[in-house]
């Protein structure tokens, strides 16, 4: 997907809402990583079967890389 316009600055929470769909998921995942995207995508725990779920289905269903 494309952006109708170029975005120069972007906080994380803005980021995130972007890539989730939903402000309110991004604010308590970025709050369970401590404000730090970073943490959130590359050092948290994740449960295998919780991280992301397909959102064309309908039965949610877990995103494998």
């Amino acid at each position: 997907m494309m952006l109708g316009k170029e975005v120069t600055q972007a906080s994380d929470i803005e980021l995130l809402t972007v890539i989730l769909g939903k402000r309110r998921t991004a604010e308590t995942l970025l709050q369970k990583a401590g404000g730090s995207l970073f943490t959130l995508f590359f050092a948290m725990p994740r449960k295998a079967e919780t991280c992301l779920a397909r959102k064309d289905q309908g039965a949610t269903r877990p995103i494998r890389p």
